[in-house]
């Protein structure tokens, strides 16, 4: 992938996803070991689906897309690196370039064309999950319910991002009826319009179908998440907490809203109950641990559990 200037044909104002060049949708999707239905026997991640995005992590200010970041997600106090996407970009050069040409394109799209492009990358990932080649690792055995992770790495920068990501799952909703979408976020309660604002509201309108919005939190910003959680746009989201501890994440869920009645599970890669890949049934190959556990994104917004993520 290039920072070559892209040319997006566009019609008219409704999505299009055919606008789009297959290539550059191909290339805004990530691999995720984790996240994906299809992994090779042996637990690694294959190339077969890609069903994650990716762009910069960290800060604006240091060249990320997460202008809700905390001290605590990205940096420790002494200045030592915590999110472990960015470590990831910064030790793999590979993966650090892609990100960057990744965002550098992005940013030079209109919204009507990252809008396009959002589309024709949640078509791309749905096709390559429930129509695989005949030299696909699942071949003969389709996807029944594919998805598409957004921000394995990043979040969304800009209310432009939101509003884009947000049509273009509302288009799926009609065209694309058995994906699911789901994100971690903590573009919200800003001093600014909310990128993740388009996507909470979409959350309402589609009663929770196609995409679960996740409130990303921790032992620094629970304030704002508190705050957040008091808002007609925010209040019926779960929250993905980030803790050192398991008794750390029950205490600060506690501390968010004690009226909110909702179930609470761990991470079970994190807890050690589930390896980050399990034998998919009936089949020669694996399937990524959320696609076992479904938690995250088998649910609508409403009646997902809080998930507690503990920090390594």
């Amino acid at each position: 992938m290039t920072t070559t200037p892209v040319t997006i044909t566009t019609t008219n104002h409704a999505i299009n996803p055919h606008a789009v060049p297959p290539q550059l949708a191909r290339g805004f999707l990530a691999r995720d070991t984790k996240t994906g239905p299809i992994a090779t026997p042996n637990g690694r991640t294959s190339d077969t689906v890609r069903n994650a995005t990716w762009l910069p992590s960290g800060p604006p200010e240091h060249g990320g897309t997460c202008p809700g970041a905390s001290t605590y997600c990205h940096k420790t106090p002494d200045g030592t690196l915590t999110c472990y996407a960015r470590r990831l970009e910064l030790g793999r050069t590979t993966l650090g370039a892609m990100t960057t040409n990744r965002l550098t394109i992005w940013k030079n799209l209109t919204v009507t064309d990252r809008t396009n492009l959002c589309a024709a990358i949640l078509q791309e990932t749905h096709r390559t999950q429930t129509q695989p080649g005949p030299t696909a690792l699942h071949n003969g055995h389709p996807v029944r319910q594919p998805t598409l992770r957004i921000g394995a790495g990043g979040d969304l920068a800009t209310t432009q991002d939101g509003q884009a990501w947000s049509a273009a799952i509302a288009w799926a909703y009609d065209e694309l009826p058995n994906i699911r979408t789901w994100l971690y976020t903590r573009s919200y309660g800003l001093d600014r319009p909310d990128p993740a604002e388009p996507l909470a509201n979409l959350t309402r309108q589609l009663d929770g179908h196609h995409l679960t919005l996740y409130l990303s939190t921790d032992p620094t910003m629970t304030d704002r998440t508190r705050q957040a959680l008091t808002t007609t746009t925010y209040s019926h989201l779960p929250v993905a907490i980030l803790a050192d501890t398991l008794n750390q994440a029950h205490t600060l869920l506690d501390s968010l809203d004690h009226n909110r009645d909702r179930r609470r599970i761990t991470c079970p890669v994190d807890s050690g109950t589930m390896p980050i890949t399990t034998p998919r049934r009936n089949t020669n190959h694996h399937q990524g641990a959320c696609h076992k556990c479904r938690a995250c994104w088998a649910n609508p917004s409403a009646t997902a559990p809080d998930i507690i993520f503990i920090r390594r």
